[in-house]
């Protein structure tokens, strides 16, 4: 795929990709070892104050930031790039020795406000720039060429002194910095509000990262169900890397296999089989030495991570939203279900010492029932998809009925008289081509996206903007998005 690109767009390319790398390595080492005061564990922090203050702080950041962006209609994203950058080196500094002896708990718990936050933004902000650029496929493998440099940087630091991975994860969340800025400066992602965006396709989105966000809730389940038992070290005492990096190569591999026709669902009941039957198993396996219950756990997790996030990009580009959008939305979904899982974890704590039940029995079927009620609903959601799609390829009476098929194409009709930028095409006397290039304009895309997406040259870009501008009357983007959006209010 990059030899049909130019010297520049690969060179681009890399300059993302690790630049993503480099941000996803901080990120996970700053979270799994609550900025380098704990060692690594399989998603099991010690400090649990400074987990729930860290989640907490994550949910407020998404939800502040959709608030900020729906009523301003834009991001300062290189203003809250370097803003979040300095506050994971700040709550970097809180847990260090001298704040942490003399301030104790409050100084943790602000440590995982500030990390918390910052997190949060830097994940939507990097949606942000995926979801601008051009070619779907192309970001696909950004993505993952990030995550694999991540994992391979997260060995890094896992294997290095708590105090030294410390300040190595803040120098890669600094050096990926100027790739952000260079990322945003192409081309700016889309944060206003339109009122073309169809907020029903936008809702249908819903039960999909739903599902991820039960299998999120029972990791934080486990997070602080495990935490001071005699199971913890069975589930525990792995380093994350291995996870991590296999969970990597394997996401790699599905997207170089099977491209855009990566589907999450199917990700998601293949996960969730595997957790099931591991939390089916862990009463009897967890004192069986060498049984990586944990690293089972998170495996699933980490995979479920890397391709909700292919999947906000790409809806997030079919669906024409602002990124902010879904990105707020997956951002408040995960911590409010990760809380709950947190908070009864904790409470199945000490139920068991009370009842003298095994707290390894308790919560894995706690955890069972909800994964296995969400993999009945994916199983079925996708049974009256597949069942509506071989109707309609049947025909005939059996598939529908006559006057049923006539209101679909009248429905098709009326759709397609409401289009806004066909109104304008037809009004204006646009070709084909330039209809196209309309519709790119129409949601501020750049000459630059405009040609990567089309695979023309720039200038090419430029000579059918200019001529649109011409036949429509207006003297520059924002005068041509007016005029489609008036259409779309007639």
């Amino acid at each position: 795929m990059l030899r049909h690109l130019s010297k520049p767009a690969v060179r681009n390319f890399f300059y993302i990709a690790i630049g993503f790398g480099l941000y996803r390595a901080a990120s996970a080492h700053f979270y799994s070892t609550a900025m380098s005061t704990t060692s690594v564990k399989v998603g099991l922090v010690a400090d649990i104050s400074f987990v729930v203050a860290f989640n907490a702080a994550s949910l407020v950041a998404g939800l502040m930031l959709a608030l900020f962006a729906g009523l301003r209609g834009q991001v300062p994203g290189r203003v809250l790039y370097g803003g979040a950058t300095m506050s994971l080196a700040i709550s970097w500094v809180l847990v260090s020795p001298p704040f942490t002896l003399a301030e104790g708990p409050f100084a943790v718990v602000a440590a995982g406000v500030l990390a918390g936050a910052a997190l949060s933004v830097l994940y939507i902000l990097w949606l942000g720039v995926f979801a601008a650029q051009a070619q779907g496929r192309l970001t696909a493998f950004e993505i993952m060429i990030g995550y694999v440099i991540g994992g391979v940087l997260g060995v890094v630091l896992s294997e290095a002194a708590l105090a030294i991975s410390g300040v190595l994860a803040l120098l890669m969340i600094g050096l990926s910095v100027p790739a952000f800025f260079w990322a945003w400066c192409q081309e700016s992602p889309r944060a206003r509000l339109h009122p073309e965006i169809n907020w029903r396709k936008v809702a249908s989105l819903i039960p999909t990262l739903v599902a991820f966000f039960v299998l999120v809730g029972v990791v934080g389940l486990f997070h602080t169900g495990l935490l001071g038992s005699s199971s913890e070290g069975a589930a525990g005492s792995q380093s994350t890397w291995p996870s991590t990096l296999v969970s990597t190569l394997v996401v790699f591999g599905l997207v170089v296999s099977m491209g855009e026709g990566l589907k999450p669902e199917s990700v998601y009941k293949t996960c969730f089989a595997v957790v099931i039957v591991v939390l089916s198993l862990l009463p009897f396996s967890v004192h069986i030495a060498g049984v990586p219950v944990g690293a089972i756990v998170i495996f699933c997790y980490k995979v479920c991570s890397m391709v909700i996030l292919l999947f906000l990009v790409n809806e997030t580009r079919r669906l024409g939203c602002p990124y902010w959008v879904l990105g707020s939305f997956f951002m408040i979904g995960s911590c409010l279900f990760l809380l709950g899982g947190l908070g009864l974890g904790t409470v199945l704590g000490p139920m068991s010492a009370r009842l003298d039940v095994s707290l390894i029995t308790i919560l894995s079927f706690v955890g069972i029932y909800p994964l296995a009620i969400v993999l009945l609903a994916l199983a079925r959601r996708e049974a009256p998809q597949k069942d509506a799609i071989v109707k309609g390829v049947a025909g005939g009476d059996d598939a529908c009925g006559s006057a049923d098929c006539g209101q679909m194409l009248v429905e098709d009709e009326r759709a397609s008289e409401v289009d806004p930028v066909q109104k304008v095409a037809d009004a204006y006397g646009l070709t084909k081509r330039e209809r196209e290039i309309l519709g790119y304009l129409a949601r501020g895309r750049s000459a630059r996206f405009i040609a990567e997406a089309l695979v023309i040259s720039e200038n090419t870009a430029w000579f059918h903007i200019k001529k649109i501008y011409a036949k429509t009357g207006v003297h520059g983007k924002q005068e041509l998005m007016d005029l489609v959006e008036g259409n779309a209010a007639r």
